[in-house]
């Protein structure tokens, strides 16, 4: 759970709660897939479990060494700071205007139930989701889109279960998949008092269900690199390239720690240290000079977001937008 200590976070970040509601008249029929929105890398991971058991998404040789009596909480808290990517909860995520969530899931073992999860268990689905719901119930005009993109220990039963938790807490908040990617805008979806967009990344599932979005609806492509160089053209040649109109498209604004990384600072060394505090402000940077439409800026994602400006940074794209339709 996020602890006392993110109240000292949450006030340094804006209240940006109402921001899509606030954006110029000439931006709401837009596709939101040509919007700039923020959103947040493994976005639950404020609440992972330091006394948890580490998670099926991990290495098989860690997950055995962490059972060890001597050395399995070292392993285990080694995997802690390699693992949390955000501060904040959903709530203040929310709050301070992020609106695209990072989503990884998985039934524990433990009690049957299912949880979000990155190297550790995290929250439980059901709760997190009561929560995110309960933000949207006080500002109807925000949209967001949960992204779950990755499922571990899961079979078709257990995807039915977690759909129908979602369906119970969201209801006709759901965005269904009845039109394009591209037709969706937010005057779309507030005529039709819907604020949530799921994607969900299993197939033989979405079928069935006409309030899921494939995985194809979105792009997320992974940087994969510790080098900053090396981040920053790949972010410019996703925004280069042509891509199609019916897609989301995630820029990872994350560095993503090797191994070396890793043992070089294994004791002290964290996501927040060693990737969000190098490459947060010299992703901010890249944007200023981006424009978004038609393959241009959309969704942006980063681990520990509060630490630079970045939701107002990538919000305000959208008034470029507006300078430059006058």
């Amino acid at each position: 759970m996020a602890d006392s200590g993110s109240n000292d976070l949450v006030k340094s970040v804006k209240n940006t709660s109402d921001w899509m509601s606030n954006l110029p008249e000439n931006l709401h029929n837009l596709p939101l897939n040509t919007l700039a929105i923020p959103g947040s890398h493994n976005s639950f991971s404020y609440a992972l479990d330091l006394a948890s058991e580490l998670g099926p998404d991990g290495n098989n040789t860690l997950q055995q060494i962490s059972h060890n009596p001597l050395i399995g909480s070292i392993v285990k808290k080694v995997a802690f700071n390699w693992s949390v990517t955000q501060s904040l909860s959903f709530k203040e995520q929310l709050q301070a205007g992020i609106r695209y969530f990072d989503l990884r899931s998985a039934k524990r073992k433990k009690d049957n139930d299912y949880y979000f999860l990155h190297g550790l268990f995290g929250p439980k689905i059901a709760d997190s989701m009561a929560e995110v719901n309960q933000f949207l119930a006080e500002h109807p005009k925000e949209i967001i889109i949960l992204d779950f993109n990755h499922f571990y220990e899961m079979d078709y039963n257990d995807h039915e279960i977690v759909l129908s938790i979602l369906m119970s807490i969201f209801g006709e908040k759901i965005c269904f998949r009845q039109m394009g990617v591209c037709d969706i805008s937010l005057k779309s979806l507030w005529e039709k008092h819907q604020q949530v967009i799921i994607i969900y990344h299993q197939e033989d599932i979405v079928t069935h269900y006409h309030q899921l979005w494939p995985g194809g609806a979105i792009q997320s492509p992974w940087p994969n690199t510790m080098d900053t160089h090396k981040l920053i053209g790949f972010l410019t040649t996703g925004y280069t390239n042509v891509r199609p109109d019916e897609v989301f498209y995630v820029f990872q604004g994350v560095m993503t720690p090797d191994d070396s990384t890793v043992f070089k600072h294994l004791v002290q060394g964290s996501i927040k240290k060693h990737c969000a505090e190098k490459i947060n402000q010299t992703f901010i940077a890249w944007l200023q000079d981006r424009n978004i439409g038609r393959n241009g800026i959309n969704i942006c994602m980063v681990d520990f977001f509060e630490i630079v400006d970045f939701v107002q940074a990538v919000i305000s794209l959208n008034m470029k937008h507006k300078v430059s339709s006058n």
